[in-house]
Order: C-alpha cells, then sequence, then structure tokens
C-alpha cells in the first residue's frame, strides 16, 4: 500500500514516469542525457541501415556492365562512388569476382579443348601411318 501512496503522491505533485524510474539510477540521473544522445537517428542512416536506396543485384550487373541508361547509370554511379555505399561496393567486388572466375573457366576450358583437339589430331595421324 505504501506503493500506491507514493504513486498518488507523485500524481499530485507532477512527477513523472521518468523521475521514478531514476529510482533504480542510484541517483545518476546525469545518464539519460547521454542515452538520448545516441538515439539521435538521421534519415541517411535509416536508409543505409534499410538499404532503403540500394538497387538490387541484377541492376547492379547491368550498371557494371554498361548496360543501363544515362540517367540509371548516373544515380548508381552517385550512389557508389559518392555515397560510398559499402554494401553495393561489396556487391559490385563479388560480381567482379565472379566475372574473373568465368573468365579464367572459360580460359581453361578453351586451353582443355585445344589440347583435347592437338591429342586427337596426333591419334589419327599415328593411326593412319600405321594403316
Amino acid at each position: 500500500m505504501a506503493h500506491d501512496d507514493e504513486i498518488s503522491k507523485d500524481r499530485d505533485t507532477g512527477k513523472g514516469n521518468a523521475e521514478r524510474s531514476d529510482a533504480g539510477n542510484d541517483g545518476l540521473q546525469g545518464d539519460i542525457p547521454a542515452r538520448t544522445e545516441q538515439l539521435v537517428v538521421t534519415v541517411g542512416n535509416v536508409w543505409r541501415e534499410a538499404r532503403v536506396s540500394c538497387p538490387h543485384r541484377d541492376i547492379l550487373r547491368a550498371h557494371r556492365d554498361g548496360s543501363l541508361d544515362e540517367a540509371q547509370a548516373g544515380y548508381l554511379r552517385f550512389h557508389i562512388e559518392e555515397a560510398e555505399c559499402p554494401y553495393c561496393q561489396a556487391i559490385l567486388e563479388d560480381l567482379e569476382r565472379e566475372n574473373r572466375s568465368a573468365t579464367e573457366r572459360d580460359e581453361l576450358e578453351g586451353i582443355r579443348e585445344r589440347l583435347l583437339s592437338s591429342t586427337m589430331t596426333l591419334l589419327d595421324q599415328r593411326k593412319a601411318a600405321k594403316d
């Protein structure tokens, strides 16, 4: 019942919830403004965290390949180069790595095909020489 009396007194004196919640704070009222300052939110922070302006991976691939119109390419240049979006920069790096891997695979496949072809030609020549 004593707790209810305190709440009633608080209502009568105009003390709000913030003052009552400081009771467990051991008198450290200076802690509240510090926490409030940490809660500063900017539109830029929200957009970056939610990736609101980030294009889909396929759009980034099209940008890398140069197949976007000038307006789209201009926005992506701004987003990647000026705003320095770390997410999109990372995706572009991944796409570049994938492209290099595909190129290397194609080169290796070409070497394999040439080796197979020259081996088959040599075997055919030896077989024809025996006959």
